[in-house]
């Protein structure tokens, strides 16, 4: 579906020829059922990590060889753990071209290719990498991943990482994601085994408690992990990081600003909730952390614990792995703010913005190159456009009208004052000269 792996470790946006192939094949012959089935497939440790963040990093794909076979040897006597597959529930190809293109059966003659048909490749595809995301499995790797990474120095006392993946488990049982993502119900002392075999994390003895951590090429190859799960927790994520800079909202409150913010991470990571369904999975997401004592109801106001209780620091930690996707948005509406409307065009916008991106990882010391794969920052601007924050003149520009300051002015509360210090420094001073375009 994505025209070759992830190096990332998210679902790629689906490339549309296969699908389109599919769909015409199916306007030749409408009398056969036809049904995609979402297939995903996860692994405990990947042989290509390390080729992975390479190219990340702006290395060239290493050719195959028969050299590279034989060297691979070796490599293959390694413990990688195992294989996880699963399958969604089947996609009715009739139903999804009666929902986007009502007419499709209509005036078809089998040399055409339909003016909808752009529009239906672009549904169904999302709703296929929706379907995989839908049915990812938990693992060691990925729950370790999770919880090291949010923390400080990439290291926890080993009975709070095995709280974190516990409170995870249990999250993720109770909500299932939208019905399809597979249940785990491994201990998480034996997940953490799990990961330690694979030597994945390391285990520092110490007489007061034993603590996890991931050394520098440990948390660079552990991005790509928490990445095949990132989708299972970016809504409660996302509902836990307004609780950051903010103790209370009323549900209403905390509703709107969901609302506002979700279009951002809903794309990017194929979930699977709009309209009512969204409302409703947030309801269970506040209900769920008000029964584990991380928010309390008081009948007016949801009020975050204090993040010095041990339910507190759950919250904390359940915030911060949608953190860097929300950093990449505010980054970008910052520096378009800055230089004004109609200063960028999309790939002069996406192309700044991944050299800042790259510079603000490394002043705060986040050690993931996905940061600021340059992807990331198109697909933003993508949606921006859709969301009609921004539009394109004639001349391929970006311009945008107060509704673009209004956004920024909702999320700036909820970002840490020296993280805001820093992005306004950098999109104040660029490194590159920008200059509006003419052409």
């Amino acid at each position: 579906m994505e025209g070759g792996r992830s190096r990332t470790g998210r679902t790629l946006q689906p490339k549309p020829g296969m699908l389109s192939m599919t769909v015409q094949g199916y306007l030749r012959n409408p009398h056969r059922q036809i049904r995609l089935i979402p297939v995903y497939i996860g692994y405990e440790k990947v042989v290509e990590g390390r080729t992975y963040l390479g190219e990340l990093r702006g290395k060239a794909k290493k050719g195959e060889s028969i050299l590279g076979l034989l060297k691979a040897a070796k490599t293959l006597k390694e413990h990688f753990g195992k294989v996880s597959l699963a399958f969604g529930d089947p996609i009715d190809l009739k139903k999804t071209l009666d929902q986007v293109a009502p007419c499709w059966h209509e005036n078809y003659e089998s040399s055409d290719k339909p003016k909808w048909l752009p529009t239906a490749v672009r549904a169904l595809s999302h709703e296929v990498a929706t379907g995989i995301n839908n049915t990812a499995t938990l693992n060691g790797a990925n729950l370790c991943a999770l919880g090291l990474l949010t923390a400080p120095s990439f290291t926890l006392e080993s009975s709070n990482l095995s709280h974190f993946i516990h409170f995870s488990q249990k999250l993720h049982n109770q909500l299932r994601h939208k019905g399809d993502a597979p249940v785990n119900h491994q201990t998480s002392e034996h997940l953490i085994a799990e990961a330690e075999k694979l030597e994945l994390i390391t285990r520092l003895p110490h007489t007061y408690g034993d603590l996890l951590q991931l050394n520098e090429q440990q948390a660079l190859l552990m991005t790509w992990y928490r990445n095949n799960i990132l989708h299972l927790f970016a809504l409660p994520s996302l509902v836990a990081f307004c609780f950051n800079q903010q103790n209370q909202y009323t549900r209403n409150q905390l509703h709107e600003l969901l609302s506002t913010l979700y279009p951002f991470i809903h794309r990017e990571l194929y979930l699977p909730w709009q309209g009512d369904d969204l409302h409703h999975q947030i309801d269970a997401i506040i209900h769920f952390f008000t029964e584990q004592k991380l928010l309390i109801d008081d009948g007016k106001y949801l009020v975050r614990v204090s993040p010095y209780q041990e339910q507190g620091t759950l919250l904390t930690l359940m915030a911060r792995p949608i953190q860097p996707s929300l950093e990449r948005g505010y980054l970008m509406v910052a520096l378009l703010l800055h230089f004004g409307s109609g200063s960028f065009t999309t790939e002069a916008l996406t192309t700044e913005c991944q050299v800042l991106a790259q510079r603000l990882s490394i002043l705060h010391g986040l050690n993931a190159p996905e940061y600021f794969h340059k992807p990331l920052f198109h697909q933003l601007a993508e949606l921006l456009l859709s969301l009609d924050y921004l539009q394109s003149d004639e001349g391929g520009h970006l311009t945008f009208g107060s509704s673009l300051e209004w956004f920024s002015v909702q999320c700036r509360p909820l970002f840490d004052p020296a993280l805001r210090h820093s992005i306004r420094l950098l999109t104040h001073q660029p490194k590159h000269a920008i200059k509006k375009q003419d052409d």
